[in-house]
Formats: structure tokens, C-alpha cells, sequence
């Protein structure tokens, strides 16, 4: 049986900046993260199975395909569900010098909250 392969990552012609992506039918096998889950009663070091960037598997020492890709989690990283940030000014209209729709939203989308709701700033 062979062991696991290397991510070989490919680059996406489309984009200007030939960002590198690594293939999402690749399984890819996080092994060893804190993952804290609050709504499946988890708090401790598991394994994450991810297929086609869905989890498909959650468990302890789970077993390596030959077609997967292990990443080892270092010690001092958290993994869990996407927060909501339930208090987001977008600043528009009248204050864009700080934040707008499309700088605000980008940011969610980048990763600092995969969910938010905007709250009215009022321009007095």
C-alpha cells in the first residue's frame, strides 16, 4: 500500500496574480488540531478528515489513505466553526475613510467571520 502523496499544487490561469490553489478533490487529513466544537461536545486533539472541502470524518489518529494529504496541526493552533460577528458597521454612507460595503465584506469573506450582520451607522 502506498503511503500518503504531496500536495501538488496547481495554478489557477484565471487569476493575475497566478495565485498557487491546491486541488479540492484532494482529501486532506489535519492531524493532531484542537478542535473545539461546542455543538458536538468537542474541546481537545482530534484528527479532521476534509473531502472535496466538506469535513467528512472527525476522530482520533484516524487512518491515512493513499490518496490523502496529511497536514500536521502545530501544537498552539485552534480549529473551529466559523464565528458570527453580530455587531459589523460598514461605515456607509459618510465615514468610507474608515470602512465600506466592499472593504467590510471582503475582510468576512478573507476570514475574520465567515458570517455577520450589519448593524445602521447613522451619519450625523
Amino acid at each position: 500500500m502506498a503511503g500518503p502523496i504531496a500536495c501538488k499544487p496547481t495554478q489557477n490561469e484565471e487569476h493575475e496574480d497566478r495565485k498557487i490553489e491546491t486541488d479540492i478533490r484532494m482529501k486532506r487529513l489535519l492531524k493532531g488540531g484542537r478542535i473545539v466544537d461546542p455543538f458536538n461536545g468537542r474541546d481537545g486533539r482530534f484528527d479532521l478528515l476534509l473531502e472535496r472541502d466538506r469535513i467528512s470524518r472527525v476522530g482520533r489518529d484516524l487512518p491515512v489513505e493513499s490518496d490523502t494529504m496529511v497536514v500536521e496541526i502545530p501544537s498552539n493552533v485552534i480549529i473551529c466553526p466559523g464565528f458570527i460577528d453580530m455587531h459589523v458597521h460598514l461605515r456607509e454612507p459618510g465615514q468610507e475613510y474608515k470602512e465600506t460595503v466592499a472593504t467590510g465584506t471582503a475582510a468576512a469573506v478573507a476570514g475574520a467571520s465567515p458570517r455577520s450582520r450589519a448593524c445602521p451607522t447613522p451619519f450625523l
